[in-house]
This record gives structure tokens, C-alpha cells and sequence, in this order.
């Protein structure tokens, strides 16, 4: 076996590596799933035992329940209370931080409001 062939398969080997990882990126890009922050930073506070003893197939369906207000947050038998309360602050974090990132656009569109009309 020569040198030249070792390059040749080298270089082919290469080439296939690199056409695959652009084609799965590309199609990663295409069929992207978007989830919501929220439920992912709720899933973190529970347990993880998949368990169903709150009533949903797992901890994720119990995140997504406790995101869209379906479910009380302390509705975790295995954590129970404790991971009530880190829900409960994580809420109310959040909402705070979106009130403070809507606040600044509420402002400017009422002073852009009050140089329109005067």
C-alpha cells in the first residue's frame, strides 16, 4: 500500500465526515423542538423519580402542568413542601424578571405616545 492511498482514504473519510456533520446540523436546525425555559427550569426542581404519584406520566408532564397553572406546585408527593417553596420562588423570579424587561418598552411607547400627541 502506497502513501497515496492512505491520503486518498484520508481525504475521502474526511469528506464524508464533514458532508454528514453539515447534514445533521442542517436537519438538527430543521426539526428543532422549541420547549419552554420555564418548564425545563421546573423540571430541575423535582426529583426526577418519574414515579406518576402526582397524577401525570412523569416529572416532565408535572413541569409542564405546573408552567401552565393546571397543577399546584407543591403537587410532588416525593419532594413535597420543600420543592413547593423553590417553585414558588422561581415564579416569582421570573415573573419579576419579565416585569422588569416589559417595563422599559411599556415606557417608551407611552412617552413616544406623549411626543405623538403634543
Amino acid at each position: 500500500m502506497s502513501i497515496t492511498g492512505i491520503i486518498i482514504a484520508t481525504v475521502i473519510v474526511g469528506g464524508v465526515g464533514v458532508f454528514i456533520g453539515l447534514f445533521l446540523g442542517a436537519a438538527g436546525e430543521k426539526f428543532k423542538v422549541e420547549t419552554d425555559e420555564r418548564e425545563e427550569a421546573v423540571r430541575e426542581l423535582l426529583p426526577g423519580n418519574n414515579c406518576g404519584g402526582c397524577g401525570y406520566a412523569g416529572c416532565d408532564a408535572m413541569a409542564a402542568a405546573i408552567v401552565a397553572g393546571e397543577a399546584p406546585v407543591n403537587g410532588c408527593p416525593v419532594g413535597g413542601a420543600p420543592v413547593g417553596e423553590e417553585a414558588l420562588l422561581f415564579a416569582r423570579a421570573y415573573l419579576i424578571r419579565e416585569t422588569l424587561i416589559a417595563l422599559p418598552r411599556y415606557v417608551g411607547a407611552l412617552a413616544l405616545a406623549y411626543l405623538l400627541c403634543t
